[in-house]
């Protein structure tokens, strides 16, 4: 009698588990087994790094809910007409409501500074806290451009930084682990195999030359080819169509005449 014909439950739990056969290749394929190795080790650094990350986040929720706490209130009349700018509390004839991304406690300051952090929809949040008035106050237009320094110094320093903090840390991890691969493998190795591929090392990290057939007569050709074969050719290159193509569209803002 088979256990495949055995209809129990904890049977059935046990041949859930050759869902993890695949696994195995893991161990007959070195470059999985490096990446595995890799993320198993860098856990204890990811964890450091997400210490970090919550306690930067819980400043900027604290600093948050100092600046904008019962600011980011509007009034909504339920009519399109009337608007929510230049209307105060008192005035308003629907209901008084925060935005979904506010900072009313450090809680809902953590969420909005999450959705800020993914990078979706965050000028349309920050052009909220600076069209915010004072408390029981509508929102109004530019009211306060500076709180836009808070958002973009998160941005830089709770987003972007920390999340190159995670690479580094997987990218270290993953260099040490390939390295102590490398290693145990050298053990089993000759003295004239391990010649051999440090011969075809070398080999791989030479550039051939690109040698012309022919050499230009013409003076002008000359200047040209020795123009285009400098070491600032390409850097300048970049410069001009890169850079130049930034400052053209920074100067494009809404609003601007058709003559501008």
């Amino acid at each position: 009698m088979s256990l495949a014909a055995v209809d129990l439950p904890f049977i059935r739990i046990l041949r859930l588990l050759r869902t993890l056969r695949p696994l195995r290749f893991i161990s007959h394929n070195v470059n999985l087994k490096i990446v595995v190795i890799a993320l198993l080790e860098s856990l204890g650094g990811i964890f450091n790094v997400v210490i970090v990350v919550f306690l930067v986040w819980i400043m900027f929720a604290i600093l948050g809910v100092s600046l904008l706490r019962g600011r980011m209130g509007y009034c909504d009349s339920f009519n399109p007409e009337v608007g929510k700018f230049g209307v105060p509390r008192n005035e308003c004839f629907g209901k008084w409501r925060n935005y979904d991304t506010n900072f009313e406690n450090v809680y809902q300051a953590m969420m909005t500074l999450f959705v800020v952090s993914s990078l979706e929809g965050w000028p349309e949040i920050m052009y909220e806290a600076i069209d915010s008035a004072t408390e029981d106050q509508g929102p109004t237009r530019g009211n306060s451009p500076a709180f836009a320094i808070y958002y973009i110094l998160f941005i830089l320093i709770g987003s972007f930084f920390f999340v190159n903090l995670f690479v580094g840390v997987i990218f270290y991890e993953f260099n040490k682990a390939r390295k102590n691969e490398e290693k145990k493998n050298s053990f089993f190795r000759t003295p004239e195999q391990e010649k051999w591929i440090t011969i075809c090392k070398m080999i791989l990290k030479q550039k051939p030359k690109d040698v012309t057939p022919y050499a230009p007569k013409n003076r002008f050709s000359k200047f040209v080819r020795r123009v285009i074969e400098g070491k600032w050719f390409d850097p300048i290159i970049m410069i001009c169509i890169v850079q130049l193509n930034i400052i053209l569209m920074a100067m494009a803002f809404e609003g601007s005449s058709q003559k501008y």
